[in-house]
């Protein structure tokens, strides 16, 4: 649903986009404008709404402007109803640059609460209007707003600015997994209090499905991590489970099937030149070869293999483009020589075995790490 976005323009080289939900919250605001002061306030109620979304692309630019300069690469920043997302490559695992981004975030909010304050020669509560129906109201409403959204932030609940400044000073003391796993448990009960708050206290359905949207979050942000750990010692050789046998793509597939009877384990690679265009796993042989086997070259068989991986990459890397691409086979070469076939139904099973053999270990010794 994250890709079900509009595409409007780029800020220093990052692409801006807003989900389709903006246009319904968009509308609501002008609704209520309109129910407030007539056309007037319907044009007042979308100014407001686009001056407050300004803001909240402002606090994501704040956090990927930081990031750019310790060489994360930014792929957008995208607008949602509950706010803003910027969706960087990775989260540098050094405490002290991961503190730097996180509060860049709060401080651009604060910053334009300064300078807010400071135009309109001075900041009081009680000059903020339930509904701005001119500049000097707008401008009071939206220090309030950067105030709030600085101050919300930086609550410590995982994955906000305020769990992940948490998460990165208990990083200095403990392993990055570990700060996680901590971050993301406060996070979780701060967001539940924050939620049974909004809504039994208050009637708050938004808050509270902020809240809750919050909680999923960093529990998959948790899970995320605790994948990464896990993955960073794998290769993607580790995962080539099978043989594999070469025939031409134009061989008569009985004839490939025949020849690779005393082989009923080996993978079936098809070949042509140099270049491998398709394959059958050993599971997916035909176990009682029919009459049109006769009729088709291997080649018009076999299934399509992706682009080629190597052996000696991370999957931490590729895992993602693996188990959620189009492509289900991908060919596996140790630099020029090919070493078998990487099928990605069964990527999970063979990770899943690792981790529970991983853990049973550890429950044997506690000293494994």
């Amino acid at each position: 649903m994250l890709d079900w976005s509009i595409k409007l323009f780029r800020v220093w080289g990052i692409r801006l986009e807003v989900h389709f939900t903006f246009l319904i919250l968009l509308a609501y605001f002008g609704r209520q404008g309109w129910e407030y002061a007539g056309r007037t306030g319907l044009l007042w109620g979308c100014l407001l709404l686009l001056s407050i979304f300004t803001c909240v692309i402002l606090h994501e630019l704040g956090h990927s402007l930081t990031a750019m300069r310790y060489g994360v690469r930014v792929h957008r920043i995208l607008l949602l109803p509950i706010g803003g997302m910027a969706q960087f490559d990775r989260i540098p695992r050094e405490p002290a640059r991961e503190l730097a981004i996180t509060v860049a975030g709060p401080a651009v909010n604060f910053i334009l609460f300064g300078l807010l304050a400071l135009i309109l020669g001075g900041f009081s509560i009680e000059q903020v209007s339930a509904f701005p129906l001119s500049l000097r109201q707008l401008a009071y409403s939206l220090a309030a707003i950067n105030l709030i959204m600085g101050v919300f932030n930086l609550i410590p609940v995982f994955p906000m600015d305020g769990g992940r400044i948490f998460r990165a000073l208990l990083a200095m003391k403990t392993d990055y997994l570990s700060a996680t796993r901590w971050a993301g448990a406060v996070g979780k009960i701060l967001a539940t209090a924050g939620a049974a708050v909004a809504l039994l206290a208050f009637g708050n359905f938004l808050t509270a499905a902020l809240f809750a949207f919050i909680y999923l979050g960093g529990d998959l942000e948790y899970r995320h991590v605790r994948r990464e750990e896990f993955l960073k010692n794998v290769r993607i050789g580790d995962l080539v489970e099978h043989p594999a046998l070469v025939f031409p793509a134009s061989s008569p597939y009985s004839e490939v099937l025949q020849l690779a009877v005393s082989a009923p384990d080996a993978d079936l690679v098809a070949v042509s030149g140099n270049e491998i265009v398709a394959a059958i796993r050993s599971s997916d042989r035909p176990k009682n070869p029919q009459s049109w086997t006769q009729q088709r070259t291997f080649g018009r068989c076999a299934h399509r293999v992706a682009l080629p991986l190597q052996a000696d990459w991370p999957l931490v890397l590729m895992v993602h483009q693996i188990q959620n691409g189009c492509d289900r086979l991908f060919p596996v070469y140790r630099r020029e020589r090919f070493l078998g076939l990487l099928d990605a139904d069964t990527v999970d099973r063979q990770l899943a075995a690792r981790y529970f053999a991983r853990r049973d270990s550890a429950d044997r010794d506690p000293k494994t790490v």
